[in-house]
């Protein structure tokens, strides 16, 4: 999907938010290993605004993405039944509540949060 597109993409996360509560074990830190050295499939949010943005998505400034769920390794040739006993492959919607309000409180600068989302209607 994003080849057609032709847009670079960051990958947003932050340690120590998604934890097996259990044993304190960072299930991002393990989700992100997964995504990077096993080429897995993603399904992810992207804000449609920024999506949509031509200045978002080149090499100086990637698309910001919150990923939602693996679905395939190695380039799309093998299913995902469960990447591990924590359920790492699937990033729950508190993570990824607390993950966008990271990007938009310490990441996104107040000028660019400005431009891209005042002034527009809910």
């Amino acid at each position: 999907l994003f080849s057609q597109y032709h847009k670079h993409i960051a990958i947003v996360s932050f340690s120590d938010i998604d934890l097996d509560s259990k044993i304190k074990y960072d299930l991002d830190e393990e989700r992100r290993s997964h995504i990077y050295n096993y080429q897995a499939t993603i399904i992810a949010y992207a804000n449609t605004i920024q999506w949509n943005d031509a200045k978002y998505g080149m090499k100086d400034l990637p698309m910001p993405i919150f990923v939602i769920k693996s679905t395939h390794l190695y380039n799309n040739t093998k299913k995902i039944e469960c990447l591990s006993f924590h359920n790492a492959e699937k990033v729950s919607p508190e993570a990824t509540r607390q993950y966008v309000e990271q990007y938009l409180a310490h990441f996104l600068p107040e000028d660019e949060f400005d431009r891209l989302f005042k002034g527009r209607k809910k």
